[in-house]
Order: structure tokens, then sequence, then C-alpha cells
């Protein structure tokens, strides 16, 4: 006899799609002993990555997901002790997956790692589909699905994170040259100026010196924050960024922009490669505080962000670029001094100096002229 799928807690829907076609979809719990006999066709994609498979595991493991859909080319089924409490519904026909592919991998996986545990997927099948049908609605599942921005995941982590609710304070707050002006939600407005992430990468860079914080995953990166936040303090790390942000604005004028578009200095190449310019310069800190001096914020204000097409392309670009940003920077606020110039420090917990010795991206002609 063939293998077949079974769903428990089933509800038959019956409806009429928009072409005038009979559709009948049953709603249910998986039983997990059948997930073998789910099949994929060639409209589907791959699998992702370990990391990926992994992350929905623990969300099986912990909570829930989402229902999969499933299409069933035919009808073929029976019913097992219909109308009582453990009736449950067999699958017989062939069974193609249309969206959870990588849910459905996640949960065999599960299954392979921990036997014993009760876990639930919940799947839609469809009947009587066929190749066609299910690529259209793989289609329209994930073309019109829109991907949860990663700012939105970000402010959602504010009741597990004591960092985050931090940040959310601090840009209601009326002091700090942000205010109302990051984005926290799935789309930015056009008054926001930088997100949210870019607000928690800078931040995180910016306190290595004392803890953790170059994660670039959302939970990894509040973590890390909220970690880092507890050896220099709450109202330290907020003060930091408050100071960081004034810097900016005092060099650049941030509260003169209207819209971010054409503001280079608000770009994340260039906030995070700053940030990591001061961490890795035991000059701009008093103890766990950040302090520039006057003079050291003449010279930054005459950084050629708005002026220098090398730098404007580099604060704008990532990869390799924040790594020679850095030099450049560096070489600026250097230049002209015989004495006082930045004194790398190389002491905290994540904290890695970048490599500017003989292996440091060599200087352009641009770079000369932005050093000289």
């Amino acid at each position: 006899m063939k293998e077949s799928l079974k769903l428990t807690s089933a509800a038959l829907d019956v409806f009429t799609d928009a072409g005038g076609v009979e559709r009948f979809v049953l709603r249910g719990v998986l039983g997990l002993e059948g997930l073998d006999v789910l099949r994929t066709d060639k409209y589907q994609r791959e699998v992702l990555s370990r990391s990926k498979i992994n992350a929905l595991a623990r969300a099986l493991e912990s909570s829930s997901v989402p229902d999969i859909e499933i299409g069933m080319r035919g009808e073929k089924h029976r019913v097992h002790s219909a109308n009582q409490p453990d009736e449950a519904w067999y699958m017989q026909d062939d069974l193609f997956i249309i969206d959870g592919l990588q849910r459905v991998t996640a949960a065999k996986q599960l299954r392979l790692q921990k036997p014993d545990l009760k876990f639930r997927l919940g799947a839609a099948i469809h009947f009587n589909t066929n190749f066609d049908w299910e690529r259209a609605r793989f289609r329209n599942l994930n073309l019109e699905r829109a991907k949860i921005s990663t700012n939105l995941v970000l402010r959602n982590l504010e009741t597990d994170q004591p960092a985050i609710e931090m940040f959310i304070k601090l840009c209601k707050d009326q002091g700090f040259v942000l205010v109302d002006r990051v984005q926290w939600n799935q789309r930015q407005a056009r008054s926001e100026l930088i997100s949210a992430l870019t607000l928690c990468k800078v931040t995180g860079i910016l306190h290595s010196r004392f803890g953790p914080g170059r994660g670039n995953q959302c939970e990894e990166l509040a973590a890390s924050l909220t970690k880092t936040m507890g050896v220099v303090g709450r109202t330290t790390m907020r003060d930091n960024v408050k100071t960081f942000f004034e810097l900016i604005d005092e060099c650049y004028g941030v509260r003169r922009i209207t819209f971010a578009d054409g503001a280079t200095f608000l770009k994340t190449t260039f906030l995070v490669t700053l940030a990591d310019v001061l961490t890795h310069h035991k000059d701009f800190w008093r103890g766990s505080r950040l302090f520039v001096e006057k003079d050291l914020r003449v010279k930054l204000s005459k950084f050629p962000i708005m002026s220098d097409p090398q730098v404007i392309q580099l604060a704008s670009s990532g990869g390799a670029s924040g790594q020679i940003l850095f030099q450049i920077l560096v070489n600026h606020i250097n230049s002209g001094k015989r004495s006082k110039r930045l004194t790398l420090d190389v002491t905290g917990n994540e904290f890695m100096p970048l490599q500017l010795g003989k292996d440091a991206p060599k200087e352009t002609a641009s770079t000369e002229a932005v050093a000289a």
C-alpha cells in the first residue's frame, strides 16, 4: 500500500475560485512521520543555508511557524474514525510542497535530532492540483509577499532585549539629534534618515572595545548590545550614542537635512567606519565615555565627505570600502600633526584593530590629497 500523509484536527473548506472552479482545501496538523512523502517540483527553490534551517528548527521547537501549503495531484484520501475525537485524514495521491520547503526541511531535521520531541506543523492541502497551478500559486505567494524588514524585527525585540528598549526610547527623546528620524517600521518614511539596523550596528561597533557588538543577525546583534550595555551601563551607552550623532550633526549638519538622499555622511558605511575609528583610538575616550576634543571635532568637520568623489564612493559602498575609508579618515585626522597623532588602542573583549600595516590598502592620489 502506498505510503500516505496524515492530517489531524482537519477541516475541509470548499469554495469557488475566480475562474469559477470549485476548489477543496483541507487544513490541519501534519503527521510528522509522513513528511518524507512530500515532494518538490522544478518551480520550487533550493533548500537554504544550514543557519536558516537551524533557526527554523528552533522556532518549531519553541513555538509554531506558519502553515505550509501542499498541492495534491488528485483527490484520493481516506478518513479514519470519522467524526470522532481521533479523526485522521490520510492523503494518498502525489503531494508537492508549494510553500514551506524550508519549514519541512527543519521539521525533518528536528525529528531526527530529537525523536521524542512533540511539535506541530500545520498545513493546507489543495486537492486536484497540477504543475501549472502549483507554479502560479508558488509565484503569487513568494513574489507578492513582503519580506519582514530587519528594522521591524529589531523593534519586536524590545521586550526581550533591554538595549533595544533603550534605543526606542532614545529615538523619542527631543534632545537626540535623530529624534523621530530612525526607521523602526516596515517601510521607511521620507523624514527618516537612518534605519534602526544602522543605529544598532553603529552602537555595537562604537562600544566593541568593551564587549561584543559586531554581529550582523538581528537577534545576535541585539543580544550583544544588551550584554555590552551591562558592562558600560545603560546611561553611558545612551549618552555615547547621543555624543556620536551630535558629532555628526556639528561637523556635517544632520538637523539641516530634510531627506537622507545625497547625505553621504548618513550612509551606513561612513557611520560604521567613523565609529570604528573612534573605538580603535584611545584619544576619543574617557574611561567608558566617548569624548571628542574641540580640535578633533574641527578636524573631522573638514573631512571631504560631501566633496571628494572617492570618499563619496567609498562611503556609499560595502565590502572592503570600509577598510580603505578607515585609513583615509585616520590619515586626515593625523595630517599636519607632528605630535598628538591618534593612538591606536588594542584592548577590549572583541576589540580587533584593522590591519593597517603592510597589508593595508595603498593610498591613492585622492587619499594623499585628503591627508595633505
